[in-house]
């Protein structure tokens, strides 16, 4: 007889489908199951899965992937306006001013 080992990771995922959730779920940490399973090869090339073995295994919090987040969310908050934009935005509050002033 003889032995295949086929490989599988399983990563249980919470629905995570973009970067940024992949991202924030790596910056908290999470559970993670891997799977080996074993086959055999018979005498008519069939495979018969004889072992499954499966190791749950926490991965801690990623410092660089919190680090990210923070930066991230900091250039989020952040409002870069030209003088020429912040002239326009000024003139226009100024001129709404005026009409709620005449009100």
């Amino acid at each position: 007889m003889n032995k295949k080992i086929d490989k599988e990771k399983l990563v249980e995922l919470e629905d995570d489908t973009s970067i940024y959730d992949a991202l924030k779920r790596r910056a908290k940490g999470y559970k993670s199951i891997d799977e080996v399973r074993e086959y055999v090869v018979d005498e008519n090339d069939q495979e018969k899965l004889i072992k499954v073995k499966r190791t749950e295994y926490e991965v801690h919090p990623d410092m660089t992937a919190l680090k990210l987040l923070f930066e991230q969310e900091k250039e989020n908050e952040k409002i870069e306006l030209t003088e020429e934009e912040l002239l326009e935005i000024k003139e226009r509050l100024i001129k709404e001013l005026a009409v709620l002033d005449k009100k």
